[in-house]
């Protein structure tokens, strides 16, 4: 049997001082081998080189001078608008225009919106009142002037006024003895003023208010209440004409509060002067 004291177990450490050795080794064979290229100059030792032991063939250095390697730097250029210039590169480069603003537009069409919104409102304004002021081209004016034609009074229905009183049996008042009074208007509108005014009273001159007061013409016909107006006594009534003083006939009655007759007609003739304007007559139970 062989004696165990003749063998070592090989462990981990020792396995890596092998490796160790052995990488020595390698460098230092190849650092003999190789020759010393810090002396070489130029392409007449570029020779040298094929003695090497891995048949590397060198090939001729190109060392460029200090000039080319470090070339001067230029100058600071001041003139800035070389930096705005644009490269070849962005050139190339589709241009994208910018889209015009439609502000301007925008405020024309509102503009015309707005015209015709105007246009058609004096157009509607016109087609109302073709004499307005806003139609620059309006229609002649036709002025129609009437002119009034009484009748005459029919004799058998109609009682004259007269100085003196007048009588019916079939009527329980009659005019005063005063018959018709024309005097001025004292209203404070003066000749701008036609009336019919008087009283409506009973025997002793007491007022009688309430009593309906007809008044009949061309284009009137209308009743007045006795007692409306006090300015010409107790029981007085007045009925506006016109506004101005002009010749026309009327027929005036007197009726009960319920419209029962209790005259006969009266005819009363306007006259067409100021000093005349106011005609005045008096009822009075008989």
């Amino acid at each position: 049997m062989t004696d165990d004291k003749s063998f070592r177990r090989l462990g981990r450490r020792d396995r890596k001082q092998e490796i160790k050795a052995q990488e020595n080794f390698l460098k230092k064979d190849l650092e003999e081998d190789l020759p010393d290229l810090s002396m070489l100059g130029g392409d007449d030792d570029v020779a040298q080189l094929s003695s090497m032991p891995t048949g590397l063939v060198a090939k001729s250095l190109k060392i460029a001078s200090p000039e080319q390697r470090y070339p001067p730097m230029s100058p600071f250029v001041e003139d800035r608008a070389d930096f705005t210039r644009p490269s070849p590169a962005l050139s190339k480069l589709p241009i994208v225009q910018k889209a015009p603003s439609r502000r301007g537009l925008n405020c024309l069409s509102l503009l015309a919106l707005l015209g015709t919104v105007v246009i058609w409102g004096i157009v509607a304004l016109i087609w109302q009142d073709p004499y307005s002021l806003a139609n620059p081209l309006p229609p002649p004016m036709v002025i129609l002037r009437i002119t009034a034609t009484f009748l005459p009074p029919t004799p058998t229905s109609i009682v004259q006024a007269a100085p003196v009183a007048t009588s019916s049996a079939l009527y329980p008042f009659a005019l005063t003895s005063e018959g018709l009074q024309y005097t001025a208007n004292l209203n404070g509108r003066g000749c701008e003023w036609q009336s019919i005014a008087g009283t409506v009273t009973q025997p002793d001159g007491s007022a009688l208010n309430g009593y309906r007061v007809r008044v009949t013409g061309e284009s009137i016909d209308s009743t007045v209440f006795s007692g409306t107006s006090q300015s010409f006594g107790a029981g007085g009534f007045e009925f506006p004409l016109a506004s101005a003083p002009f010749a026309q006939l009327v027929l005036v009655q007197l009726f009960s509060p319920e419209g029962a007759p209790l005259s006969d007609l009266v005819a009363v003739e306007a006259r067409a002067t100021c000093e005349e304007n106011v005609i005045t007559l008096n009822f009075r139970q008989q």
